[in-house]
């Protein structure tokens, strides 16, 4: 009975108590716009006056202001920043009220779905029948008369579920913090033990949206042969930045150091974008194709006091050499012309290269490697 007694206890003490809703539209964007105030990192280089933009929406609104009033408000002076992690959680029938002047059109289900249609054809083209694992997040194959290794790094997150993991690495403690890791760093070995004796290997990572960081740097250390300075990052607080955090690779069980390439598009985006910040950093690695999208900061979640939720980029992210890619995307070291912001474009331009003349980035890498 005390046993019980002390669980309720311990349980109630753990779970903290609700706040009270407040739906005052002038609160509600006073919390948002000084959340933004203190967190936000690129006002300057987004150029946008932040104190200018509230001098002209608040006057908007009143306490007889409508939530969606409030969304459209909150959505026209967000839009300016142009900024794919910023955005606003309400509920359906607002979000509907008033769509905005920028989307967040790389992350709709839709987009990514065609995406991952023609990665398989591209796949299909140069490798026949590729290996797969998870929802074809991670498809990899041998060209076989270039003797040259193509991965495809589609996600990074959700790769694997935990009763999967759990088959394939009995013991394993499965969780969601640290499943795809472990997954990933499985799945490489057996990647890289099948490009044991490949010329060059290519990875591609151009139709994919982003996921953890950890990921990336996971997927980095079959690349490096020593300890390597990867990237570094400061998060801003206020009116100044936290000390700058410096990441590193650790080698992994195999490693490949000569002759690898890295596809990006305006698609690859967030911890994508890392992955390619970091294998930038590696002299035997060449980037090629189009600029990434230039959303390397990580994701500042935060709740306003309606219970809405909203998201910006608080952290800046700097290159070994100290550069920051933010906005302008990582630009790779052989540019292939692809279509900015426009996704399906994208995919139409991949696919009507593909019937035609095969996929440009790759043969480009191709005929590079020729002796």
């Amino acid at each position: 009975m005390k046993q019980a007694l002390l669980l309720v206890t311990l349980l109630s003490l753990s779970v903290p108590a609700c706040r009270p809703v407040n739906r005052d539209p002038v609160k509600n964007f006073d919390h948002m716009w000084s959340t933004f105030q203190k967190r936000y990192a690129f006002f300057k280089l987004r150029g946008v006056d932040w104190k200018k933009e509230r001098a002209k929406y608040r006057p908007r609104l009143n306490r007889q202001s409508t939530d969606k009033d409030l969304y459209k408000v909150l959505k026209l002076m967000t839009d300016k920043l142009r900024d794919y992690h910023v955005s606003i959680d309400a509920p359906w029938p607002i979000l509907r009220s008033y769509r905005g002047t920028f989307r967040h059109w790389a992350y709709t289900w839709r987009v990514r779905r065609r995406a991952r249609r023609l990665g398989l054809k591209i796949m299909k083209r140069y490798v026949g029948k590729p290996k797969s694992y998870g929802d074809a997040d991670i498809r990899w194959g041998i060209i076989p008369k270039a003797n040259v290794g193509l991965v495809q790094l589609n996600s990074m997150e959700d790769i694997v579920s935990c009763w999967d993991l759990r088959r394939l690495a009995p013991g394993h403690f499965c969780s969601w913090w640290t499943n795809d890791r472990t997954a990933v760093r499985w799945i490489m070995e057996q990647v890289m033990k099948d490009f044991k004796k490949v010329k060059a290997i290519i990875v591609d990572v151009r139709f994919n949206t982003g996921g953890y960081d950890s990921v990336s740097r996971e997927v980095t250390r079959f690349f490096v042969k020593e300890r390597t300075k990867l990237y570094s990052k400061r998060e801003k607080l206020g009116s100044r930045l936290l000390e700058r955090k410096t990441f590193y690779a650790e080698p992994a069980s195999v490693t490949r150091t000569k002759n690898v390439f890295v596809l990006t598009s305006h698609m690859t985006a967030s911890a994508a974008e890392i992955f390619a910040l970091s294998m930038k950093a590696l002299d035997h690695v060449t980037l090629v194709g189009g600029p990434t999208r230039g959303t390397l900061s990580d994701v500042y979640e935060e709740k306003m006091p309606n219970g809405w939720e909203f998201t910006l980029s608080n952290e800046i992210y700097y290159s070994v050499h100290g550069k920051v890619y933010e906005k302008i995307g990582v630009t790779p070291d052989i540019l292939v012309p692809y279509p900015v912001d426009q996704p399906n474009r994208l995919v139409r331009t991949l696919r009507r290269d593909l019937r035609r003349v095969g996929d440009r980035a790759i043969e480009r890498i191709l005929k590079k490697l020729k002796p």
